[in-house]
């Protein structure tokens, strides 16, 4: 369906612009609803819904004791978010920020570490009307140190947001109560 390479920004509206000739592609295969996900290479994917339901069956059916396919469900499945391509591109229903501290148990190359903080975001809901949702966090991790400069942190993290019950977003109520783990890259001058 698509070929050659594409470079791609947000606007102002934090909106993925589509190159044209990929728009209207996107737009009739589920009327424009797709899925954006991340890929193993670094890369994001795009596919209309109707394309990407089968394959996230076929890869949730395979056996997650198997650490690379557990693995590649996490990233795919895992990071899958349903947009909508409006007139100029993709634009997600959430966006948000994370404001948090942490403290580090020891130094050294393996520094164990908790955490908390306030997760916000923002999303438009069913009836179009843009909303906040604000949370409470907490988190235990472990962060590696690979060189001077960078280390590598993984946490598993519960996330509660208040005064979410009764919001709606895509027909699916949404969870005030979240386990969340994360992995992320720490650079250092």
């Amino acid at each position: 369906m698509f070929r050659g390479v594409s470079h791609l920004a947000l606007d102002s509206k934090g909106r993925l612009a589509v190159p044209a000739k990929h728009r209207e592609a996107l737009a009739s295969g589920s009327n424009g609803r797709v899925i954006l996900t991340a890929d193993p290479s670094h890369c994001l994917l795009v596919y209309p819904l109707s394309e990407w339901e089968p394959i996230q069956a076929r890869l949730m059916a395979l056996s997650s004791f198997n650490e690379k396919i557990r693995g590649l469900q996490r990233l795919l499945v895992g990071h899958a978010d349903d947009v909508e391509l409006d007139g100029a591109g993709l634009y997600s229903q959430f966006w948000g920020a994370y404001l948090g501290a942490s403290y580090r148990f020891r130094t050294g190359k393996l520094r164990p570490y908790a955490g908390g903080g306030v997760p916000i975001f923002f999303f438009t809901d069913d009836a179009m009307k843009t909303s906040v949702a604000v949370g409470a966090r907490v988190a235990v991790g472990l962060e590696v140190v690979v060189t001077p400069h960078i280390s590598v942190a993984a946490d598993a993290g519960y996330e509660h947001f208040f005064d979410i019950s009764d919001i709606t977003v895509n027909r699916e109520k949404l969870d005030a109560d979240l386990f969340v783990p994360t992995l992320g890259l720490i650079g250092r001058m």
